[in-house]
């Protein structure tokens, strides 16, 4: 088993070009946001275009704990969904591009079915992931026993 430190969300997630931060989020108050475009059409669908860079204070632990120095999201005005993403990586000149796909309400919530990270260096694919998520169902009931310390800490 391998424990992640609670500060190390720049790693992979599970060996893929998603990294922690990416799948758990990042605090937004350590970001600086500002409209780069407040009107995007994205492939037919209007979206506003973020800029967010780390705030000068937080800067270097932001930077450490995402691997990001700055980040654009194009997000859907519709639903607010963030459907495309690049992330300028500190380490390694790379650059990350996300993607999400087959937007569904399941049980009454809108959500990507399919996720892709696409890792580029010097303008050229590097390697990529998709994410497809399948049989998903929110709020379903949670029993007490599933969080005794022995579960959590063998993710049983």
């Amino acid at each position: 088993m391998k424990r992640i430190a609670p500060g190390d969300k720049s790693s992979a997630f599970m060996g893929s070009d998603f990294s922690y931060s990416d799948i758990n989020g990042m605090e937004i108050k350590d970001w600086d946001y500002k409209f780069a475009k407040e009107n995007f059409d994205l492939n037919g669908v209007e979206t506003w275009v973020i800029s967010g860079r780390p705030k000068a204070e937080a800067r270097k632990r932001v930077e450490e704990e995402t691997g990001y120095s700055k980040i654009l999201i194009w997000v859907r005005k519709d639903n607010f969904i963030a459907v495309k993403a690049k992330y300028w990586v500190t380490k390694g000149k790379k650059i990350k591009y996300f993607k999400a796909q087959e937007i569904k309400k399941i049980d009454g919530i809108l959500t990507p079915l399919k996720m892709t990270m696409v890792t580029m260096v010097k303008g050229k694919v590097s390697h990529s992931t998709v994410l497809v998520v399948s049989n998903l169902q929110y709020n379903l009931p949670v029993q007490d026993h599933y969080f005794t310390p022995r579960r959590m800490e063998q993710g049983l």
